[in-house]
């Protein structure tokens, strides 16, 4: 399932979920599924291969994200993968007074980062096996691909 995706899923195969009203636009594929990404009661345990999330965990406080990902976690088989590509939040406010970019008011920690993700929410989550990190994908995100243990 491609959380928040827009309009351009990551494989033509993913579940394109989404807000009722998606603030963006993107690309031109169709939505299978709407609602809150912080609950899936729809969906039963062990459903789902991977949820891949881009620029989309930064809207949500430490403590939403600690029972989102649970969520997510519930709803993954074993081995199921979490994809995420989320902005690092000081080199994102950087980038856009460098740019003249405006900033987004949707992100919620002013530290947002891998390591604060990790720390303030993985570490609360469940065993995950980490299998690729990247803490500077340019211009301003961190990428993780994790795994249910």
């Amino acid at each position: 399932m491609d959380v928040g995706f827009g309009g351009e899923k990551i494989v033509d195969t993913a579940w394109g979920f989404d807000m009722p009203q998606p603030y963006t636009q993107v690309g031109s594929h169709r939505q299978q599924l709407r609602g809150d990404c912080r609950q899936f009661p729809f969906l039963c345990d062990d459903a789902l291969d991977y949820i891949y999330s881009s620029h989309v965990l930064e809207d949500f406080t430490y403590f939403e994200l600690v029972s989102m990902i649970k969520e997510w976690r519930r709803v993954l088989k074993p081995g199921g993968l979490i994809i995420t590509n989320c902005p690092n939040q000081q080199r994102f406010l950087k980038h856009c007074a460098e740019t003249g970019q405006g900033t987004n008011d949707a992100h919620k920690e002013n530290d947002f980062s891998l390591s604060t993700f990790k720390e303030n929410v993985l570490n609360k989550t469940g065993d995950w096996e980490t299998l690729y990190e990247l803490d500077d994908f340019q211009p301003y995100s961190w990428l993780q691909v994790i795994r249910k243990k």
